[in-house]
């Protein structure tokens, strides 16, 4: 567990020079709460999570804190928020914001996840965006069977993919009890 003192208090930054937390593989569930984590940078071509790069097969929960201003440059720089291959993510009384993956193929600027399933609970992702070509999924992107998306009393809003060939809609989304998508 790494728990800060609020998001106003406590805020981790890259400064723009590097990615702010690594989840290294085996490392299980993590929860991070009551924190800001800002300014993760990566520019080379398919480097992934910019904010936190989770690649643990546990549980990344993100409590009361907010992941914003984190960018991947390249392609395939996914996840500019926060990435996942296999691990589950749950964020809970959160704000992710932001957040842009730039790039051919860099989806998910919020939240990147391949194969794990991803929860919101009173959470808002807004102003987050994608830049390239069929840069996908400006505030959620996930791909394989296992990695459905559940909002509860959520807000997903003012979120943009830009470039040709990108998918998926720019439209606001409140969700006041669970639904899966």
């Amino acid at each position: 567990e790494i728990n800060g003192l609020g998001a106003r208090n406590t805020i981790i930054t890259a400064d723009g020079q590097s990615r702010v937390f690594t989840v290294q593989p085996g490392s299980g569930d993590v929860t991070i709460s009551g924190m800001t984590i800002t300014g993760g940078k990566r520019t080379a071509d398919n480097e992934k999570g910019a904010g936190i790069q989770f690649l643990s097969g546990g549980t990344l929960t993100v409590v009361e804190s907010v992941i914003s201003n984190n960018q991947t440059e390249g392609s395939t720089g996914r996840g500019a928020g926060i990435y996942t291959f296999t691990g589950a993510v749950v964020i809970k009384s959160s704000l992710i914001t932001g957040n842009q993956t730039t790039g051919s193929g860099a989806d998910g600027a919020g939240i990147f996840s391949q194969n794990g399933p991803v929860t919101l609970e009173n959470s808002t992702m807004t102003m987050n965006g994608t830049v390239g070509y069929h840069a996908d999924g400006a505030a959620i992107y996930t791909d394989g069977t296992d990695a459905a998306v559940t909002l509860t009393s959520s807000t997903v809003s003012a979120n943009v993919n830009n470039g040709p060939g990108a998918t998926g809609r720019s439209e606001e989304h409140t969700s006041n009890s669970s639904h899966r998508t």
